[in-house]
């Protein structure tokens, strides 16, 4: 990997692995993916928010999903109790070629009874 860190989400799809997030002294945005027949990595747009231990899922053979464990500045965001809460993820288009891409941030609003 060209960073270390752990962590991270990593998944395999279409000849690549795609590794994204994580820490390494601090949290981290960036992501990479690595292709296998190439052997050799590439860099991909760094995430919106710092996430480690985060869950990766392809979608529609189109779209890489980074789901769960936002930080905020270093500190895990805590979840209250009750009441309403704001929570994101985000997808990265891996059909577009043109490499200005970036990942896209959804939020999904929700209320804690």
């Amino acid at each position: 990997m060209p960073c270390p860190r752990v962590d991270f989400g990593c998944i395999y799809y279409g000849g690549c692995v795609y590794v994204v997030g994580g820490w390494r002294e601090f949290y981290i945005t960036r992501s990479d993916r690595y292709n296998i027949q190439e052997d050799a990595w590439y860099d991909m747009p760094a995430l919106k928010e710092e996430r480690e231990g985060v869950s990766l899922c392809i979608v529609e053979d189109k779209y890489l999903f980074a789901i769960g464990s936002i930080t905020t500045r270093g500190k895990r965001m805590k979840i209250p109790k009750r009441g309403d809460v704001e929570l994101t993820f985000e997808r990265l288009n891996l059909m577009d070629k043109s490499g200005q891409t970036d990942w896209e941030e959804i939020v999904v609003k929700t209320s804690i009874k």
